[in-house]
């Protein structure tokens, strides 16, 4: 008995797959799993570009305001230290310029306006079609985007130079001529 049990289970889990066959692959079905897919991603990569460069201006007006500090002390002992300390307060004040321009606003693209967007494919029959301009536009954006990698260089320099104007320091301070 426990035998045709088993045949008879056996046989409504055939007929329960040969039911359930999955749809036909096609072009428009491809492009459709394509898009719902890459949207997301397109979004996520916006995203932490976006995030990217709000990190790099909080780094830069954090240095900046170290740069500021240094020339501020230096000019404040400028008379109980070594005659070159210009040398250092000149190199901050290069490694602030640089944190300023580092910081200075410029216009990100943020992707698609949604109302626009909504209003230009609103009742049309072609969700792929606005699915396809979606992930266009989103891309577009993420390449405006990728200029601000400037931002990024002029940090990493002013922080170079800021580190050597802080290393000249220590000779202006504690050497005497």
């Amino acid at each position: 008995m426990a035998d045709g049990s088993e045949q008879s289970n056996q046989s409504e889990v055939g007929s329960t797959a040969a039911q359930e066959e999955p749809p036909p692959w096609n072009e428009a079905t491809e492009q459709e799993v394509l898009t719902t897919l890459l949207i997301p991603m397109a979004l996520a990569r916006l995203d932490i570009s976006l995030d990217s460069a709000d990190g790099t201006d909080e780094k830069a007006i954090g240095t900046l305001a170290l740069a500021t500090a240094v020339v501020a002390l230096l000019i404040a002992t400028h008379t109980s230290i070594n005659r070159l300390w210009w040398i250092p307060a000149l190199g901050a004040v290069a490694a602030g310029v640089l944190f300023l321009i580092a910081v200075w606003p410029r216009r990100f693209n943020a992707g698609p306006n949604v109302n626009v967007f909504r209003e230009r494919y609103a009742g049309l029959d072609r969700p792929l079609e606005a699915s396809r301009q979606m992930l266009v536009e989103l891309d577009t954006a993420f390449r405006h985007n990728l200029h601000g990698g400037y931002k990024i260089k002029l940090y990493r320099w002013g922080l170079g130079i800021l580190a050597l104007s802080l290393i000249a320091c220590l000779p202006v301070a504690l050497i005497r001529p």
